[in-house]
């Protein structure tokens, strides 16, 4: 069966067309740039994908995140759409053609899924995400790798700070516009859920003047005929939930520099979170696996706007075979035993405590990385989880 790939510069892109083949799909790449330039429906994008379809007789579609020309595409042609979404929020899965009959559309956050299920959007399906462990098993480390990429701990992620810090570019514009009490609301509002674990409540504590005063500064534009996401949402996930990241990575991971080597590799330059010995970010396929498997301890700090989901970056760390400590994701209690696959945390304080333990116990910190990384070889594989979607999309056995 002949499968077309939407091909662009996402994560794990590689390992899928990989499970593709494996699984004994004929794989037709289709490149498409960027992923903001197909955005809303553009009849050109459309009418020429419709046209490949035909003549590679394609028999179905899939992409990593929604793209609304390709469901059209699809629509027209009658065969089925695969979407598996690893952004949340992505604003184009909100798009109101995702309620086309050819969709199935796949979310790793359980908690989009019961609120897109909510609102009666049929073709909206919980999966979380998936690794090639075996791929990641066969990188081997040399003692120059040890040096470069190892440490008590490490963190690999995003700041915010620069090209999407959103949050600074509203604020600056909320005070030089003399809007002092609004800017002092959303910064006092980031400190309380910078605090709150458990619970998210930004979307709920804007209100209409304060979104307002936002967009005036937040370079957002509403997709065509979006439907199923409101405004406070995209301001709350974007603008909000973004800088509280931000102070929590800074924060903790300052304090954990007090006490431990702490390695970080970001993107965001300017950033210096206490003592932590900063690296550029690493390439994702070949070397980030070579930090989670160097690393006496990894660390995950979900984006908060990832209400339920467990997030990429921890399914790679267990695949690497790596020590994981995250703090509290609903979605992980599905698929992990915590204590025996990976280990959560539930302040600051516990996060610093249970470091120091698992750094003196190394044989205890041994056996859970290794049992994270059975769990996710045996049950959380881009082939078990493509099989999976293609028996609901009802193109196999």
């Amino acid at each position: 069966m002949k499968l077309m790939l939407i091909d662009w510069s996402c994560f794990g892109r590689e390992d899928i067309r990989d499970a593709f083949s494996s699984l004994g799909y004929t794989v037709i790449r289709y490149p498409v740039g960027s992923q903001e330039n197909h955005g809303n429906i553009h009849k050109e994008q459309v009418e020429k994908l419709t046209k490949e379809i035909s003549r590679q007789n394609i028999s179905l579609v899939f992409s990593v995140n929604y793209f609304p020309s390709v469901s059209e595409s699809c629509n027209q042609k009658g065969i089925p759409y695969i979407s598996w979404v690893y952004d949340n929020p992505q604003i184009q899965m909100y798009f109101i053609n995702i309620i086309n009959e050819c969709n199935f559309i796949f979310t790793f956050n359980y908690f989009t899924y019961r609120t897109l299920r909510g609102k009666g959007v049929k073709t909206i399906y919980y999966i979380p995400m998936a690794v090639n462990a075996k791929r990641l098993q066969a990188l081997r480390l040399s003692e120059a790798d040890k040096e470069e990429y190892g440490s008590e701990l490490s963190f690999v992620g995003a700041f915010y700070h620069e090209k999407t810090a959103y949050y600074q570019k509203v604020r600056e514009g909320l005070l030089q516009s003399g809007k002092n009490r609004t800017a002092g609301y959303l910064e006092a509002l980031c400190l309380t859920q910078l605090n709150t674990y458990g619970a998210l409540f930004l979307k709920d504590c804007l209100k209409d003047d304060t979104i307002r005063d936002i967009l005036e500064f937040f370079p957002y534009e509403a997709l065509e005929s979006q439907h199923f996401i409101d405004v406070s949402s995209v301001c709350a996930s974007y603008v909000l939930a973004r800088r509280v990241t931000k102070l929590e990575r800074m924060k903790l991971l300052t304090s954990l520099s007090e006490f431990f080597a702490v390695k970080v590799f970001t993107y965001d330059t300017g950033i210096q979170p206490g003592k932590c010995r900063m690296h550029e970010r690493t390439e994702p396929y070949d070397e980030t696996p070579k930090i989670f498997k160097a690393s006496k301890i990894n660390l995950n700090i979900s984006l908060r706007s990832i209400e339920t989901g467990i997030p990429l970056r921890a399914f790679e760390i267990m695949g690497a075979g790596g020590f994981l400590i995250t703090n509290y994701q609903e979605d992980f209690m599905r698929h992990f035993e915590p204590g025996e696959d990976f280990v959560f945390y539930e302040s600051e304080g516990d996060l610093i405590e249970k470091c120091k333990y698992y750094l003196k116990h190394d044989t205890e910190r041994e056996k859970i990385a290794r049992s994270g990384l059975r769990r996710v070889m045996s049950n959380h594989t881009y082939e078990i989880r493509i099989a999976a979607m293609i028996r609901i999309a009802g193109m196999g056995d």
